[in-house]
């Protein structure tokens, strides 16, 4: 994972807890949240839209970790999803995740190769919320090396698929 998605990581991982959510069977058609105005996604729909981009991609276990109630106050409309996985994701299954949150309406970008070795980013958007999927490895050491001095001794090696979304404001139900 590069540096960015890296942090990110870093950031999820300290900032999440223990959380469960199950991943659904998504199709490729496009849905009903993709044909609304941007600005009314709930974070149920972006987890709607992450569970069936993850399953397309033929990710399992996909967990939604507690996001820390500090950042949550500060951020309402937030989203951490989690697949860990047993190597480093291949780039063909990314492609699948990112081609169906096209169908959804995401806007993305990537693969961008990263510098860690075997790791992929992609970016994107559906207005107002803005999304990251980063996908790789990294070992305890870089992790402790991204995280606070306070919560260092937290610090766990981590391979897998990290997806991050966020919006300054969001639909009807901003917290499920």
């Amino acid at each position: 994972m590069g540096t960015t998605a890296a942090v990110t990581v870093a950031a999820v991982l300290v900032l999440a807890g223990c959380g469960g959510g199950g991943g659904a069977k998504g199709g490729g058609e496009p849905t009903a949240s993709a044909s609304r105005a941007a600005a009314s996604l709930t974070v149920d729909e972006v987890r709607r839209d992450i569970r069936a981009a993850v399953a397309t991609g033929g990710f399992e276990r996909l967990t939604f970790p507690a996001i820390d109630p500090e950042v949550s106050h500060r951020t309402p409309c937030m989203v951490l999803a989690r697949v860990d996985t047993a190597a480093p994701p291949e780039q063909a299954p990314l492609d699948k995740l990112a081609g169906e949150l096209r169908l959804r309406g995401w806007n993305m970008l990537g693969p961008v190769p990263t510098e860690e070795a075997h790791g992929f980013d992609y970016a994107g958007d559906k207005r107002p919320w803005i999304l990251d999927v980063s996908a790789g490895s990294l070992s305890k050491e870089q992790m402790a090396a991204r995280i606070p001095p306070g919560k260092k001794d937290k610090a766990q090696s981590f391979t897998g698929l990290i997806i991050n979304a966020a919006a300054r404001e969001c639909g009807a139900s901003a917290r499920p």
